[in-house]
């Protein structure tokens, strides 16, 4: 099946990606890409340390990906001393009416974000 879709396997032959209570290492979890995706996929491997202690008793996966990410357009200088504070406050305080609290379950917590997403 893999063959019919060109999927290429990543994971380096032989990385453990699980220890279980013997304390035998495992190659359990396999990575394959895509054939459009291959070129991007730089290193496929695990880290054993504590840095990526996410509660599993599988070893973390560590993908490093070649991403050309464009710098983000330079955020425009504000001059905050000559804003209107007091018009601002008050904005807040009348668009902060339909926020209330606490919220007893999940419909009320997801009205109240709702809410706080619109003013915002």
């Amino acid at each position: 099946m893999l063959s019919e879709v060109r999927a290429t396997l990543q994971s380096q032959p032989a990385i453990s990606t699980f220890q279980n209570s013997q304390l035998h290492k495992l190659v359990i979890d396999l990575v394959f890409t895509s054939p459009s995706a291959h070129h991007l996929y730089l290193k496929c491997d695990t880290d054993k340390s504590d840095n990526y202690n996410h509660k599993s008793n599988h070893f973390p996966i560590i993908h490093q990906i070649l991403l050309d990410i464009p710098d983000p357009p330079p955020t425009p200088h504000h001059l905050w001393d000559k804003v209107d504070w007091a018009a601002i406050t008050n904005d807040l305080q009348h668009d902060l009416q339909c926020w209330t609290g606490p919220h007893p379950n999940h419909t009320a917590i997801d009205d109240s974000a709702s809410c706080l997403t619109q003013i915002i």
